[in-house]
This record gives C-alpha cells, structure tokens and sequence, in this order.
C-alpha cells in the first residue's frame, strides 16, 4: 500500500540524478512511523536533500486534536525535525497537495479553505503545481442500454501559457466529464495546486515583502452550511454553490505561512508516465499516466543531487536563498500572472453529435480560488512560480556553502 507514491519519487528524483545515491526511507503507516522517518533521515544525516509525498490536511489535525485522537504536538514535532535538517544543510521538499486550495475535502470532507501538513512548516520548500500549455481534447460518450460505449463529440480547451493548476477550468466542459452540470462536475474535480495560508505556523521572515501578506481571489466555490462538527465544535462547510465566473476580490493574510513556495508542472492532463508492475493489476498496463505535486518533490530532491555535484557542496534550505533570489532584478523564477483571466470561444469549443457546442468558462492563475496581487512575486496558487533551473544554479553558486 502506497508503493505508487515510493516509485514515483525514486524515478523522478533517479531519472534527473542518475548517477545519485537513493535512501528510501520506509516506516509503518501511522503518526509516529512517519514522523519517526524523518527524524532517522535527520539524524543519519547522509542524504544531501529529502523528499515527501504524504500529508494531511491542517483542518483534519485540528479535528482529531480538539477530538483527543491526536497529540497537540502532532505538527510541532514534524516542524522540530526540518528544523534539524534545515541546521545541518539538508534540503527538504514536501508536496503541497492536490486539492487546491480546499485541502480539507480530500480527507475530511469540509469545504472551508486549508493547507496541508507537513508541507506547512517553514523549514521546508512547500512544492506546488502549474499546467502547461496545449490543447486538451476530451470525447462525449454514450452508453447503450446493453453497455456498448459510442463517442458522438468532443469538447477541447487550448490553455495559451503556463498557468496555476486548478481544475476549474475543466469544469465547463461537464459533458464530456459525464456530469448533468458545471456544478455537479466542480462537487467531484475540486483539484489542483495545494496552497494557502496555515493556520498552526506564523509567516517566515523569507516571506516578508513578496506580496504572501495580501491575496486575490477568484470564489468559483461558495461554502454553506456551515454546522458544528461533533465532538470537536469546529464550525465547518458542508457543501457549497457555484459561481462559474467569479470577478477578482481581495483578502489579506493574518500573519501566518504561505504555501508553496514554488511550483512545476504537476496536472495530470500535462503530466507523467510512471512504471510499477503492480500497476498492471488495477490499471491494467504497468505504463500509467500521472500527475499530482509528489512528483515535484523528487524532481527537486534530483535537481539539489545535480546542484550539489556540480558545486561540490551542499544547498541547504533552499527558501531564504529562493526568496532573495526571486526579489533582484535577475531572479531566475516566473512567477504567474495573478490577472490572467482567459474565457470565451477562443479557448473553449466543442461538438455533439454533429453541433457545435457553446460552451462559456474562464480559467486563471489560481488553485480553484488563490491567485496573487498584481504586480506581487508572491502568488498563493503557486508560490514563486517555476524556475529556469540553470540560473537558479549560478544564484546558489553565487551564495557559496552551506553546513554539512
């Protein structure tokens, strides 16, 4: 259980470092197996840099808390041990999640805004996700009344640039997604770029001045009914409404750490291939398209080996360097436009069963709600945006050794 996630990272932190050393560090699937993985990793102190797929998100830590299910020091003791690796010059990666910025739906079912854990602690980079651009074509079908599956349209989108992944630009196209609605498509693809604000973990001194202090938004997901969740008293959303074309609002951060820091391409539609042959007996190939932010994890666990045999040293904590870097007037990031607003026939279109299809949507630089300020290095969708990694090569050649 959960070897898909062990493959992924070893074969995309190996295919960028081929010539790297691998630990792969393996515990029991419980609280104190997982935080105890780290604490080996940071005590053994041989690996140069770290990587991690897993998390949970803040809201269900805070439920299982208040629910005497869960040690209060539950994320304190996952920051203690980045803190170490930090100290010694390990770099740390740990993927920001997948379900936007509604982190809580993908594990305890609430619609109120959440980040996820441990990717919060500010002693690791928090990795997100983009989308690359191209056109995306997806087929209408039907099923007969004896299962015959017949194709009778298509419905496409051509995204022009690279954007912040979030998925309500696909839920336009409900047709093809086999949903009555553009809300009933947006209730079962509430995905993308983990990111937001956390609420266990006060704002790094590294985020100051980058525009993590305010925010846009685009409110594509209305939460309602909001109730309390016994036997926590935790006043959380239960469902919401939609508004398919939100205009920009404006909302302010209270101080607290920004997530992710920076972000590759991690849509599924622009994605990966991963091999497993375990995967034959559920998806019936061992060749299996894929995408979520735990592949940029690994990539940048590969990237740091590559770094750090190219300069002879260790990183170390990339975040204080990044941010440096990405406020001069040569930073090597991009980060993505928080106005990009594209809607209309120009990137929307389809046909069914011969008709043209008209079909009306927009899609931004957000995480299904987060975008950044204008004219802000800082976007909370996906971070600093993605980098040219050759530049970021000389930035960190430029910043000499770090601990070992």
């Amino acid at each position: 259980s959960g070897s898909d996630e062990t493959t992924i990272d070893v074969e995309q932190s190996g295919s960028i470092a081929p010539q790297a050393k691998i630990v792969v560090y393996q515990a029991p699937n419980t609280d104190y197996g997982f935080v105890d993985a780290f604490y080996q990793a940071a005590s053994q102190n041989v690996a140069g840099s770290l990587s991690a797929s897993w998390g949970e998100s803040e809201t269900a830590i805070q439920y299982t808390v208040a629910a005497a299910q869960e040690s209060p020091g539950y994320a304190a003791a996952f920051n203690q041990a980045y803190l170490e690796s930090a100290a010694q010059g390990q770099s740390v990666f740990v993927s920001s999640g997948d379900q936007g910025a509604y982190d809580p739906t993908g594990d305890i079912g609430t619609y109120n805004l959440g980040v996820d854990s441990p990717e919060d602690s500010p002693y690791v980079t928090s990795v997100g996700g983009t989308t690359l651009p191209g056109t995306q074509v997806y087929p209408i079908t039907k099923t007969s009344s004896s299962g015959a599956v017949t194709t009778t349209g298509y419905e496409e989108v051509n995204i022009p640039t690279q954007l912040t992944w979030g998925w309500d630009y696909l839920w336009p196209m409900y047709k093809a997604l086999g949903a009555s609605s553009e809300s009933a498509a947006a209730g079962g693809l509430i995905v993308g770029s983990g990111g937001g604000y956390s609420v266990l973990f006060n704002g790094p001194s590294y985020q100051a001045g980058v525009g993590a202090s305010g925010y846009s938004d685009y409110q594509f997901i209305n939460p309602t009914s909001y109730q309390d969740i016994s036997p926590t008293n935790l006043y959380l959303p239960t469902s919401f409404t939609l508004n398919p074309t939100p205009g920009l609002s404006t909302g302010t951060n209270a101080g607290f750490r920004a997530t992710p820091d920076v972000a590759f391409n991690a849509d599924p539609q622009t994605g990966y291939v991963a091999y497993d042959p375990q995967f034959k007996k559920v998806f019936g190939s061992v060749n299996v398209d894929f995408g979520g932010t735990s592949f940029i994890g690994p990539q940048l666990n590969g990237v740091t080996a590559v770094y750090e045999s190219s300069l002879g040293h260790r990183i170390g904590f990339w975040n204080p360097n990044i941010y440096k870097f990405a406020a001069s007037s040569s930073s090597p990031f991009h980060p993505l436009d928080s106005n990009a607003v594209y809607s209309g026939s120009n990137y929307y279109s389809g046909r069914n069963n011969g008709h043209r299809l008209s079909i009306a949507g927009e899609f931004t630089n957000t995480n299904d709600y987060y975008t950044g300020t204008s004219g802000a290095i800082y976007n909370p969708g996906s971070g600093l945006g993605y980098a040219n990694l050759s530049k970021l090569l000389t930035d960190f050649a430029s910043v000499g050794s770090t601990q070992q």
